[in-house]
């Protein structure tokens, strides 16, 4: 919301795909462009594990501003540790 596009390059290592329902999206941090808006607050957050190593988390409550409307649902956010931290690689919404 605030277009703090430093912290969000810094967890996102750039470009990330906003998948709503079947329509992609695209947040650029580099290019400080976003076609969509993740709005909080975020509810019911839970780790998503593969053989004991953090993947992702499920969402129960995301809502996103994207296309002109906003869309509420369950979510996905994916993860890739790098370097001992974890950047977001990409987001879904049911």
């Amino acid at each position: 919301g605030k277009k703090n596009w430093e912290g969000v390059k810094a967890h996102t290592g750039g470009k990330v795909t906003v998948k709503v329902g079947a329509t992609g999206y695209t947040l650029d941090a580099e290019g400080k462009q976003a076609e969509v808006e993740l709005l909080l607050p975020f509810r019911g957050l839970s780790a998503v594990r593969v053989g004991g190593k953090v993947k992702g988390v499920t969402v129960e409550e995301i809502t996103v501003k994207a296309g002109g409307s906003e869309k509420k649902g369950k979510g996905t956010v994916t993860l890739e540790e790098q370097d001992g931290k974890f950047q977001v690689t990409g987001v879904a919404v049911e």
